[in-house]
């Protein structure tokens, strides 16, 4: 729930160093993070198929993260801030600007993200 996500948020901005995350602690291994989930996320990984939970706990947030990894194992958490901040926008719709384009060539809303 909420204490896993803000737990996990604290150890990204601690751990991670780059234009989002001021880092500071350098003992610790990126790739050992765990995704911070809340419920725009959340929302974002039910649309993906990252995973298929009905809460957004602790679980949950290994399995999202345990996704992630196979995409980039030395930074699970890379994609944290962007995809929040889209969960976060009022002004487009999740389903259509998720969506891989339609035979024909017709794009979704937006980025095309196949699985």
């Amino acid at each position: 729930g909420s204490s896993c996500k803000r737990w996990n948020l604290f150890l990204r901005w601690m751990v991670r160093r780059d234009h989002v995350d001021p880092g500071g602690w350098d003992r610790v291994n990126p790739a050992k993070l765990i995704i911070p989930v809340d419920t725009h996320m959340y929302r974002i990984c039910l649309l993906l198929k990252l995973t298929g939970r009905k809460n957004a706990d602790m679980r949950t947030a290994k399995e999202i993260t345990f996704a992630f990894r196979k995409i980039v194992p030395e930074d699970p958490v890379r994609y944290d801030f962007a995809l929040t901040r889209l969960g976060i926008r009022t002004d487009a719709d999740l389903n259509v600007f998720l969506n891989p384009p339609e035979a024909g060539g017709a794009r979704g809303g937006g980025f095309l993200i196949y699985s």
